[in-house]
């Protein structure tokens, strides 16, 4: 495998965690690296590590140093660098003989999310033999895979039932987009460039989704000590955030309704409906009780 991937150069990709990465987000495939890239260029930070890997040599120079080393290349020896052209098989035998390197660069990650797009030799013909290797590791993985477009063609590689399956036994979530359910957005015949930009922008948008506790961590949701819910707390004096509540607001959760004067109108008849006093609040008429709240500040 050709690669200029170093560890000091991957576990400081993220400049603002330190630390090994936590995550490592994998685009597979021209289509799968497309949408990688999307992540990585609108959300890339925290702890967040890019990996691009095809059997095709990336037809762009690369922007910087740091672009080139998020670059893997599979089976150089066997497909030239030049791709699979549909050749499943090729593509598998492509990462079979790069694999162990290629887990080297996955070092310390807690989890990997794979980017593929169905149809072509390497995203298909690659994926399942990865996942077997990254879940052989220990690691937990995601793929978020689409479809072929119908308008490719009934020549384009398909995953078998049996791969399928295997996949969802290995994943912790395996997740698969229609690509035919963007044909509504476009033209009735859409540029092609245009069909897979759009495509790759689906796919990383949800990626990054899936994603966003790596990206941008969920703030820790409200605890209450020696409580079953929040309303429990809350009757305790613990506000919303498991702070105490100061004596003013602990007594503002509790209202006491009596019987209220009627000023100026106690001297007069009062309004009577059907028996009712309609100079009385309603909820007070009806026995209403008031609901007080979380008792947040």
């Amino acid at each position: 495998m050709t690669t200029s991937i170093d560890s000091a150069t991957t576990n400081t990709m993220s400049a603002n965690v330190s630390g090994v990465p936590r995550c490592v987000l994998l685009g597979l495939g021209q289509g799968g690296c497309a949408a990688a890239e999307y992540v990585h260029k609108h959300y890339g930070q925290g702890n967040l590590q890019l990996l691009l890997a095809d059997t095709a040599e990336a037809t762009e120079p690369p922007a910087s140093a740091s672009a080139a080393s998020r670059r893997l290349l599979f089976g150089r020896e066997l497909a030239g660098g030049e791709g699979c052209h549909g050749d499943r098989a090729l593509a598998a035998a492509a990462f079979q003989a790069d694999q162990v390197l290629f887990g080297e660069q996955l070092g310390a990650c807690r989890l990997l999310l794979v980017t593929v797009t169905l149809g072509g030799g390497t995203g298909t013909g690659v994926l399942l033999p990865l996942v077997e290797y990254a879940a052989g590791m220990g690691l937990p993985v995601l793929v978020l895979a689409s479809t072929p477009y119908s308008f490719e063609g009934e020549d384009r590689v398909q995953l078998s039932d049996a791969e399928r399956r295997r996949l969802q036994e290995l994943c912790r979530a395996f997740v698969v987009l229609p690509a035919d359910a963007l044909q509504g957005t476009m033209p009735a015949v859409p540029a092609v460039d245009v069909a897979f930009g759009r495509l790759a922008l689906w796919l990383g948008e949800v990626a990054a989704g899936m994603l966003q506790p790596y990206i941008n961590p969920l703030p820790e949701p409200p605890l209450a000590k020696d409580s079953a819910s929040p309303a429990i707390a809350t009757s305790k004096g613990v506000g919303a955030k498991g702070k105490m509540l100061s004596s003013k607001a602990q007594e503002q959760l509790f209202f006491s309704f009596s019987e209220l004067s009627l000023g100026i109108f106690s001297a007069t008849e009062p309004t009577r409906y059907n028996g009712q006093n309609l100079d009385v609040p309603t909820f007070q008429r009806r026995g209403i009780g008031i609901d007080r709240g979380d008792g947040a500040e």
